[in-house]
């Protein structure tokens, strides 16, 4: 993964890189209990393997979580499926609709929290673009980010012989109110932006975070530089006030704050 940083800078010694969603080379699924199957596309968010790059990234991205972008192009399907552990999804562009134990249509700024052996899958709109979703997990490798993901389908060794009904994905309005999954203390909060409305916000964080621009194009501030992002762009930060600009109709951004 190659760092692009913005030709704008208050101090060339800056720490913070930017980097593109389209510089991760996307992972289109795995095999499964001997089956091929397909995720869409999965940007997965990792560490830079450049020594020169890793220190700013090694500061947000501690190891034991997952982080990545995820989409399903083509209106393809992502077939209903299980996790042992908690995942998260947040629908950042367009819309969705979700499949399995229940149904039902997410839009921009909804997250959906999908505990274990929660059956689950999405697919696209008919007549829409096919929408972005960024997702998290409390473990490596819980979605397509290694050889052994921990993804289990409906038939598979070791899947539930059939849905919990008790067992209930929630959806929240993250574009109403700030999302942060209560019953696991020290898991990420999410806060979706959308700066066609507000045009302009100023965020304190006050430990680590990644800010994502989701839509449009945005001229981004913080202490030392000045990052003018575009749709896919990543800005790791700590300890950091940033103000935020929207530069063309439709921007929005996205926090996950560790």
């Amino acid at each position: 993964m190659n760092a692009r940083r913005s030709s704008v800078s208050k101090n060339e010694s800056s720490s913070q890189q930017l980097f593109s969603r389209d510089e991760i080379s996307p992972l289109l699924g795995a095999t499964i209990n001997g089956v091929w199957r397909g995720a869409g596309a999965v940007y997965p968010v990792q560490v830079p393997g450049n020594p020169s790059l890793r220190s700013a990234w090694e500061k947000v991205l501690l190891p034991g979580w997952s982080v990545s972008w995820t989409t399903l192009p083509k209106h393809e399907v992502l077939d209903s499926h299980y996790h042992p552990v908690v995942s998260y999804v947040a629908i950042v562009k367009g819309r969705a609709q979700l499949i399995g134990q229940q149904s039902g249509f997410v839009d921009a700024g909804s997250v959906v929290r999908i505990p274990a052996w929660n059956l689950h899958g999405f697919k696209t709109v008919a007549g829409q673009d096919p929408f972005w979703a960024l997702t998290w997990q409390p473990l490596k490798n819980s979605l397509f980010t290694g050889s052994e993901p921990n993804v289990l389908y409906p038939g598979d060794e070791g899947a539930p012989a059939e849905p919990d009904a008790r067992i209930r994905a929630d959806i929240v309005q993250a574009r109403v109110r700030p999302f942060g999954d209560k019953s696991l203390p020290g898991s990420p909060e999410f806060d979706f932006f959308d700066l066609s409305v507000e045009k302009q916000v100023q965020l304190q964080v006050a430990g680590r975070a990644v800010m994502f621009l989701v839509s449009g194009s945005a001229s981004v501030e913080t202490a030392t530089s000045v990052y003018e992002m575009k749709e896919g762009d990543m800005l790791p930060l700590v300890s950091e006030t940033v103000s935020c600009r929207g530069s063309e109709a439709l921007t929005a951004l996205a926090l996950l704050r560790f």
